[in-house]
């Protein structure tokens, strides 16, 4: 590539990065990418609750092992 081209061409990916920032940004800032951060974190805290509540009850039968926040299979399965 000649320099004239490279440097159109750098300029070019300079131009889609700016306006990829901007439309990212745009995004962000948007009441509708805001909902979905707040039904995302409520899935998750959904998801994390009914994990907590199962992995409860497993180790409550003696099948799985909890100590410091570590999860591990019982050592006699059966």
């Amino acid at each position: 590539m000649s320099l004239s081209v490279n440097a159109d061409f750098s300029r070019l990916l300079d131009y889609l990065k700016a306006q990829g920032a901007a439309v990212q940004k745009r995004t962000e800032d948007s009441q509708q990418y805001q909902d979905f951060l707040q039904a995302f974190g409520r899935a998750t805290s959904k998801i994390a609750g009914i994990l907590e509540e199962k992995v409860g009850a497993l180790a409550a039968q003696g099948r799985l092992q909890v100590a410091d926040g570590v999860v591990t299979a019982a050592a006699d399965l059966g």
